[in-house]
């Protein structure tokens, strides 16, 4: 089977041989520590050759065109049938991708009720508090419990590495030690 790419010589090919070896013996045998560094090791040296080899052939192929040297047409026209075609999006697929992007940021951080309230709060105390201060103090217990509540469950967890359902499902106490820790 002759490969697709100009580059890849025999050098690449018993690159990929030894890597297929190394893959099967990893694969029967997956504790083995040295087995896996090996194969890591085998990885990493052949895509470092892969793309010496590629980086080698083009450029290789660009000094020749400077140099106005004799060009072997042939070399362009396997470059030229190793490109992929990439996935194409119908207009449907575009719509879609614009539509969510527009939705994404069209909607209010604070609800207009929400605001309407804190407005409203500021009046009744009669100093000049600004909305950030106001946004800024410690998170009440019937916030939270509201915020929890319209948790969806099944969903990839943030960088602190609770889970949803963890925060639906937890009790009084925990709910008072979640607000501790967040006013700290």
């Amino acid at each position: 089977m002759k490969p697709k790419a100009p580059w890849f010589d025999v050098s690449c090919i018993n690159g990929k041989r030894e890597l297929n070896k190394l893959s099967k013996s990893y694969g029967k045998n997956s504790t083995n520590k040295k087995l896996r560094d090996s194969y890591y090791e085998s990885r990493r040296s052949y895509r470092k050759l892969i793309k010496l080899k590629k980086s080698a052939f083009i450029e290789d192929l660009c000094s020749d065109i400077e140099r106005g040297k004799n060009i072997n047409w042939s070399r362009f026209k396997r470059l030229k049938d190793m490109k992929t075609n990439g996935s194409k999006l119908d207009v449907f697929d575009m719509l879609n991708f614009s539509k969510f992007f527009k939705e994404l940021y069209s909607k209010p951080s604070i609800s207009p009720k929400k605001i309407k309230e804190l407005q409203d709060e500021m009046d009744r105390d009669g100093t000049q508090q600004t909305l950030t201060e106001i946004l800024d103090q410690d998170i009440s217990s019937e916030e939270l419990l509201a915020c929890t509540r319209v948790l969806k469950k099944g969903k990839a967890v943030s960088e602190d590495l609770i889970p949803n359902e963890f925060l639906k499902l937890s009790g009084k106490h925990m709910q008072c030690a979640i607000l501790q820790s967040a006013s700290l």
